[in-house]
């Protein structure tokens, strides 16, 4: 709902003026009640929502996730994101940050030293296999199986929702189920193997590469040497181009791509704008998002391009 200040300008006819918005966006940023945005735009894009009670795994795969350590999850999740909005950081560090929150319960997950309570105190991931949100406990988690990772389901949220390509589902009678053992062998030779019937390869060759970079976090997100009695490969190649060796170079170069910073402007212009984008908004996204790739991915630049663009302030068939 807009506060005082919107209604004023609006009757006054102010909120027609490019200037005017861009500092009613800077005042908004500012206020407290931005957290609102970090938690409805983050729930929506970011999947913190999917942490529920009815987020549960196998108790017997998985015998530490807890209902109290999948809150501990979201916190870190929600904690991290409102302090890249809140402080004006580039949203690239939502998924390259070297640290993030946790209390001693999360650290002792991560195998992070104690920090000496249950509240949530603000550490450093140097050192450590993990950056961001995309190698968190609570994300690795709601991208796996109750009983087993699930590289398809990692490899569709990255490629899907920061690089915006969005393979075409399944056929109706694919199977979807994993056998949790060895005994068919890694992960990558049984997707390899899935890869081979041509209904599911143009898809695959989409996720699995993306997807099975994630193979040293177990289906509840804690880190694993080994799979079972394999070794892990987590090299691949993005369908965008480049090669990783492992998913922290994979997250490096997702978060510095062009098609990173048009999606993030694609997910922004779709969340303001509460409908689906449309060819016609194809010109606004692009000025934007190369607006917001030289800013520094600065969260307010991208939000000033869109909300002062014809797109966000008129109707559609409005005269311009």
């Amino acid at each position: 709902m807009p506060d005082d200040a919107l209604f004023e300008l609006a009757s006054q006819g102010g909120l027609n003026e490019p200037g005017v918005i861009e500092a009613q966006v800077e005042r908004m940023l500012a206020d407290p009640k931005s957290r609102a945005l970090a938690e409805n735009f983050a729930g929506q894009w970011l999947y913190t929502r999917a942490l529920t009670e009815e987020l549960v795994k196998d108790p017997e795969t998985y015998p530490d996730f807890t209902t109290v350590l999948r809150e501990d999850m979201r916190t870190e999740m929600e904690l991290l994101i409102a302090a890249v909005i809140e402080e004006g950081r580039g949203l690239d560090e939502l998924f390259t940050s070297k640290e993030t929150f946790v209390n001693d319960r999360l650290a002792a997950y991560y195998g992070l030293p104690p920090v000496g309570t249950d509240e949530f105190v603000r550490v450093s991931l140097e050192g450590t296999p993990r950056r961001g949100l995309l190698t968190s406990g609570g994300l690795m988690s709601v991208l796996a199986h109750p009983n087993v990772t699930s590289p398809v389901k990692r490899g569709h949220w990255v490629v899907a929702q920061l690089l915006c390509i969005e393979p075409p589902p399944p056929p109706p009678d694919a199977e979807t189920t994993v056998d949790p053992s060895f005994d068919e062998g890694p992960m990558r030779e049984r997707l390899a193997k899935h890869r081979e019937d041509p209904a599911c390869a143009a898809c695959h060759e989409l996720m699995d590469p993306v997807g099975l970079a994630f193979e040293h976090y177990d289906g509840m997100g804690a880190w694993r040497e080994m799979e079972g009695p394999y070794d892990i490969d987590p090299s691949g190649t993005l369908p965008i181009g480049g090669d990783f060796e492992d998913a922290l170079q994979m997250v490096e170069l997702i978060a510095t791509s062009d098609e990173f910073s048009h999606c993030v402007a694609e997910k922004v212009l779709l969340y303001g704008l509460g409908r689906g984008v449309e060819n016609y908004d194809d010109d606004i996204i692009g000025e934007a998002a190369e607006a917001f790739s030289a800013s520094g991915y600065q969260l307010e630049t991208l939000i000033v391009g869109l909300a002062t663009s014809d797109n966000f302030r008129m109707r559609r068939g409005e005269a311009q």
